[in-house]
């Protein structure tokens, strides 16, 4: 959901002084997920450096990780993920599944193209972290509107 207030907004433009992105689970991503962890798990009971326990071991950590890397950034079920976008007058929020509402600067790398946005956010005290919205995860118009957006400011 992209909502834009101010008097651009009101005759149907797009304002860039206000942002609103409420994102949903999206599959495009747990699609990228699946095929990346999947192609890691080939490699390590193709790689012969390990003995099979050791296979074993690092394919559970696979697994634990790639559920982790789902619920998180793909289901956004952890209270800490990320579930809106907040910009009002150049102040950046992060909305978080438990509520709490996060001021971050969005930091120069942002990348963008046909199926995913990328935005790199700095919170006070944090290391830089990305933000990835999948095309899938907002509607098809609102997902035009945050790549014009990006791309002209």
């Amino acid at each position: 959901m992209l909502t834009n207030t101010g008097n651009a907004c009101a005759a149907g433009g797009f304002s860039d002084t206000v942002l609103f992105v409420r994102l949903k689970p999206s599959l495009t991503h747990l699609a990228l997920h699946l095929v990346v962890f999947s192609i890691a798990l080939v490699a390590v009971f193709m790689n012969e450096l390990f003995s099979r326990q050791g296979q074993l071991l690092i394919a559970f950590m696979l697994m634990a990780s790639f559920a982790y890397t789902v619920c998180q950034f793909v289901l956004l079920l952890r209270a800490d993920s990320v579930r809106e976008i907040t910009r009002s007058n150049d102040v950046w929020h992060l909305g978080l599944r438990n509520g709490e509402q996060v001021n971050v600067k969005l930091v120069g790398r942002i990348y963008l193209g046909h199926w995913f946005l990328v935005l790199h956010f700095k919170a006070r005290g944090v290391f830089s972290f990305p933000v990835v919205i999948a095309k899938d995860a907002l509607s098809a118009d609102i997902f035009r509107r945050c790549l014009v957006h990006f791309r002209l400011s």
